[in-house]
Parts: C-alpha cells; structure tokens; sequence
C-alpha cells in the first residue's frame, strides 16, 4: 500500500466535500435572502411601516406639545423648568450630638 495515494485520495474527497457543502451553504443563504426579502417588500409590510412612521411622528410632535405646556405652566407658577431630570431631594440628617465628656470620677 502507498501511504502518500491513499493519503491524496483522502484529501481529494475532503476538498471535494468542502465544496460542497460551501456551494450547499451558499444556497441556502440565497433562498433565505430571497424569501425575507419577498416577506418585507410586500405592499401590506410597506403599508405597516408607514402607518407606525406616522404614529411616530404624531407621537414625537404631540411630545413637544406637551413639553412647551409644562414650561407655560412653570413660568406662570414661577418654577424653571429642570434641564435635566432632578433627583429626589434627600432629606437633611440630622445632626449628630457630640460625645458627651466623660466626668471624672470622684476619689474618695
């Protein structure tokens, strides 16, 4: 037996099988490419897409409304409106009482 012949052969076949299969995968990845792609081009996915982009917009616009009146109603209350969210005020500590002085202990 010639070790380097079957050893040839052997890789032929993997070559070979790697072929394949990247042929194979390629394929696939294709046909999934193409059946996605049909599933969002189709006229009803266009018309849900544009329908949530107005919902959005509508959002968005009626936000802004929103916020410009809180700002109103702030300015005619004499509050600035925060910049940023504020955190919750933390309540002041008490303060702590000194360490009472030890007495010195009488001596009889």
């Amino acid at each position: 037996m010639d070790n380097s012949r079957i050893i040839d052969d052997l890789s032929r076949v993997a070559g070979g099988a790697f072929t394949v299969l990247s042929a194979l995968g390629k394929q696939v990845q294709s046909n999934i490419k193409d059946q996605m792609g049909d599933k969002f081009s189709s006229p009803a996915a266009a018309d849900d897409i544009a329908r949530l982009q107005g919902v959005v917009t509508k959002l968005r616009i009626e936000q802004e409304n929103l916020k410009s009146r809180i700002a109103e109603l702030e300015a005619m209350l004499g509050k600035k409106a925060p910049t940023k969210k504020a955190a919750p005020a933390a309540k002041p500590k008490a303060k702590a009482k000194p360490a009472a002085k030890a007495k010195p202990k009488k001596r009889a």
